[in-house]
């Protein structure tokens, strides 16, 4: 059993309260993460300066920096915190909450069929960037192609990424900016967010 077990096992309860007899603080040396398990310590760990979605000094990965990929990354709302992205976030909130959930689920399984035969790796994958694009307007013949640019968009948030990699990234986040570019989108809704949430 150990922290990230525990959230799937049927009876985690004796493991957790492992934890509140401990210290508040501790560091798994196998999984290499540190466990707070204190209420008081969660809410001084989140509210540190350090503990922001991206270093204070590299907003955008230094390997995508100055490129089309590193151009998106910088407005992707989920990569950002603070008051530069809460009209963007609010924007994308209203548009989403006016979505028919009965439509997004009809339109959900539609694309889920149209990727029956593939891999279920693949399948997790390019379903989210089918249903987003579907959703966006794009015809259904667009979809595969969607999908790829998004794969190899993603490519380059690794920092184990190749050169190769970096350049295939940028070329993709071109072609998706001059695609969507084309939709119309909804009143403060920027373009590089919505590839975001593809």
């Amino acid at each position: 059993m150990n922290a990230i077990a525990a959230a799937s096992h049927v009876a985690p309860y004796p493991y957790y309260r492992s934890l509140l007899a401990g210290p508040a603080l501790a560091f798994d040396p196998e999984l290499k993460l540190w466990i707070a398990s204190r209420a008081a310590v969660v809410r001084e760990v989140m509210a540190n300066p350090a503990c922001v979605v991206r270093p204070v000094g590299e907003a955008v990965p230094k390997a995508i920096a100055g490129s089309s990929a590193g151009e998106i990354f910088s407005r992707l709302v989920r990569m950002n915190e603070g008051a530069a992205h809460a009209d963007t976030k609010m924007a994308i909130k209203q548009s989403l909450a006016a979505l028919d959930l009965n439509e997004v689920a009809r339109r959900t399984s539609h694309c889920a069929a149209m990727l029956a035969d593939r891999p279920i790796n693949r399948w997790v994958v390019d379903l989210p960037s089918y249903v987003v694009a579907d959703l966006l307007g794009l015809e259904e013949a667009e979809l595969p192609r969607v999908a790829l640019l998004m794969a190899d968009f993603v490519r380059c948030l690794s920092p184990l990424s190749t050169p190769n990699q970096l350049a295939g990234a940028s070329t993709a986040a071109q072609a998706l900016m001059v695609r969507f570019s084309e939709l119309r989108m909804p009143a403060g809704v920027d373009l590089a967010n919505l590839i975001g949430l593809l």
